[in-house]
This record gives C-alpha cells, structure tokens and sequence, in this order.
C-alpha cells in the first residue's frame, strides 16, 4: 500500500512544518501545491521530500486540490490544511487503519476534526468530523470555490467511513481568534462569488451564515440560516 499526503499552500511557514511531522512516518509521498508563497513554506515543504509545483490562484480551491490528486500515486491520499495535523496520541494509526480497508470500498473517510484556539490556551472551539482521508481513484474530484467539498463524478459521496476519535483525529488551529475574521473575509466574498455562478446556489447558504455571523453580521447571518 502506497500513501500520498497532500497540500495547497500559501505563505504557510508557520504551520506547514507540524502539519507534516504528524504525517512523515506514515506517508510515502508528499504532494505540496503552491499558489504564490511569498515565505519560507517551499523550503519546509522541501525539508520532507515533497513533490512541489505550482498553480496560478484563481478564487477557487477546488483547482489546485484537483491538480495535487493528479500528481499523487498512492493507493490513498491524505488531504489535509497546512493548519491541522494528526494528534500525537492516534498519528500512529493511520497506515494501520488503511491497511484494513480496500480503495474500492469506501469513497472517503470522516475523521473526528477538534477545532482550537491557540490564541487562548489551545481553548476548545468545535469538534466535528471533516472529510479528509479517501483513495485515489479517477472519479473522485473535488467541486466548488471554497469550502470544497469531494464529490464521486460530480454527486454527492455514498460510502464514507466515520472513525472514533481513538482510531484518528485532526487537530485544526485555523478558526483561532486571531485569524477568524481575515477568514471569514476571505469567504464571503468567494461564497458570494459561487452563489451568483452557482446552479445549486442552496450549497453555501449555510456557509455564507457562517461567515456573516463571523463578521458579525447578524441580520445577513439569520437571512441565509434560514433559507
């Protein structure tokens, strides 16, 4: 069995490094796609081995994650924010947990996502599942501007496999205080770039909530929530 870790970067360097020690003893390639780092990310990237190329931003993420899955060869592909990384108490699980499954017999794998905030003493934001894990097969592709999601030949996945936070689990540092309305930015104006181009417009309705209320946007927050 083969393993790909995947990324899209830019100017990461405060973050990248982690992201990749959780992964280096389990993965037998890294897949890094730049979109313009200014920074000292490649040279990190660099330090692991990683297969590193570059691609032009254009307001859309599912790009450049579609391009780091073509130039993965694993079996399976571990697609993970240069914010988030392995807990050091499951890290070692993973090529374990793969061995047991078939690439033709799961889409994807949700693992247990734990949201902190290293503003304020690693202080607990969310936990929830995120999407990060899948085999590498030709129809599996990402869609959507931001908050992309993995789709099998353009429909929703069917077969994903949930995991206990004791067998794996993802620790995500990018909603940290002092980061979150730069984001939340960032967002809105991609979400209401997707929802004027959108045929399924009914998609980010919940992610435009999201980033209003971030913003602090009550009034827009509650408008979307409720559509």
């Amino acid at each position: 069995m083969k393993l790909s870790a995947c990324y899209i970067v830019k100017n990461e360097e405060k973050v990248l490094q982690t992201s990749m020690e959780s992964l280096a003893e389990s993965v037998d390639e890294f897949i890094v796609v730049d979109t313009g780092s200014q920074d000292s990310t490649l040279r990190i990237a660099g330090r692991f081995g990683a297969d590193v190329s570059y691609f032009p931003w254009q307001d859309d993420f599912s790009g450049p994650r579609n391009a780091a899955i073509e130039r993965a060869t694993g079996d399976w592909i571990v697609f993970l924010d240069a914010d988030e990384f392995l807990s050091a108490e499951t890290r070692r699980n993973l090529r374990t947990l793969l061995e047991k499954l078939s690439p033709q017999s799961v889409d994807g794998l949700a693992v247990p996502w734990r949201n902190i905030d290293t503003d304020h003493g690693n202080r607990l934001l969310l936990d929830s599942f995120a999407l990060r894990i899948f085999p590498r097969r030709e129809e599996l592709r990402f869609c959507g501007r931001i908050h992309e999601e993995l789709r099998k030949e353009g429909r929703p996945l069917s077969h994903i496999l949930q995991l206990l936070p004791q067998e794996l689990q993802i620790i995500h540092t990018g909603y940290s205080d002092g980061i979150a309305g730069k984001k939340a930015a960032r967002n809105l104006r991609l979400l209401r770039q997707e929802l004027r181009e959108s045929s399924h417009p009914e998609r980010v309705y919940g992610y435009l909530a999201d980033a209003y209320l971030g913003l602090g946007n009550v009034q827009e927050a509650e408008k979307y929530a409720y559509l």
